[in-house]
């Protein structure tokens, strides 16, 4: 008898435990996914400045090398997954 008890026990402890941890990370999830969306915007706002300022330096030397050094595509780059 005490091992069908022990056995509901720990089913019983395992459920209420399951749920806890579900219910804390399923209502952390948009905030984890807000948080890291918003570290992405300020990292390519960082990017898009030193960028700026990249070819601000580039378009004032007269060094050749470091001008084309400083120069970017416009246009967005495609990505391309080769399949065997």
């Amino acid at each position: 008898m005490e091992e069908v008890l022990g056995i509901l026990g720990f089913s019983f402890g395992a459920s209420l435990g399951v749920s806890a941890v579900r219910s804390v990370v399923g209502g952390s999830r948009p905030v984890f996914r807000d948080v890291l969306k918003m570290g992405l915007q300020v990292w390519d706002g960082l990017a898009n400045v030193a960028e700026s300022a990249r070819e601000e330096a580039a378009a004032a030397s007269s060094d050749p090398a470091v001008a084309r050094r400083g120069r970017r595509r416009a246009e967005p780059q495609k990505i391309v997954i080769a399949h065997e």
